[in-house]
């Protein structure tokens, strides 16, 4: 489904503006989880049955999902609460944890290529902004762009005055310029959706994905920052 709505769960950006063209797509999805942490008498009972072997509990978390978005489009990805949202987000960038999430099957592809976890992990073209994203509260919003940009940059052969201009570019592209000199633990719920958004597009990925972007803001911030995320589209 392809929506602009200023409403949406979850949402998946592919850039082409300075960006190479990708199609990226993911087919037949099926994910499952081990429930260990959840006590029942049931699984006692059969750990009894067993000789005290304990029976892992799986559960169904994604099954058979399939999509695909284009170069310059906006997939939102929308549902009820629990129905696998964050998951599938994770799963596709790589940031799940395989010691609690397992892909039974499915591919996730981009431009038509398989591509392991560990490739979608690293790789610098997807980025992700997570829903309650994490920030030291005692940094500037420049000081934490600069840290972020030393952070993430390393593998590319740019000089430290390469990077502060691509910070200065992104906090400009991100509407930031008025706050750089402020506190984070000062900015406001606007504001830190931003600063999410400009530390993941620090390297410049071609693919953005984004789990609930306009949660716990007001009608007039969640356009504002859809307004945004269609200007780092075009």
């Amino acid at each position: 489904m392809i929506s602009d709505k200023s409403n949406d769960d979850g949402v998946a950006m592919n850039f082409t503006n300075k960006h190479p063209e990708f199609t990226f797509s993911w087919s037949r999805l099926c994910v499952q989880t081990r429930d260990d942490n959840k006590f029942s008498c049931a699984a006692y009972l059969r750990g009894l049955k067993s000789g005290g072997k304990s029976q892992q509990q799986r559960r169904e978390l994604l099954v058979d999902v399939s999509g695909i978005v284009q170069p310059g489009q906006i997939l939102a990805v929308m549902g009820a609460s629990g129905v696998g949202k964050t998951t599938l987000l994770k799963v596709l960038s790589g940031l799940d944890d395989p010691s609690t999430l397992e892909l039974v099957s499915g591919t996730i592809m981009v431009n038509g290529r398989v591509t392991t976890r560990n490739e979608r992990l690293k790789s610098s073209c997807i980025g992700h902004v997570e829903q309650n994203q994490v920030f030291t509260e005692t940094m500037t919003l420049h000081e934490h762009l600069i840290f972020q940009a030393m952070l993430r940059m390393q593998s590319l052969s740019m000089t430290d005055d390469d990077r502060r201009a691509c910070v200065f570019e992104t906090i400009k592209l991100l509407g930031l310029e008025k706050c750089t000199s402020t506190i984070i633990s000062k900015l406001s719920g606007g504001e830190r959706k931003r600063l999410a958004f400009a530390t993941v597009a620090l390297t410049d990925p071609s693919i953005m994905l984004i789990d609930e972007p306009t949660s716990n803001l007001d009608a007039y911030l969640a356009k504002s920052l859809m307004d945004t995320i269609r200007k780092l589209v075009r």
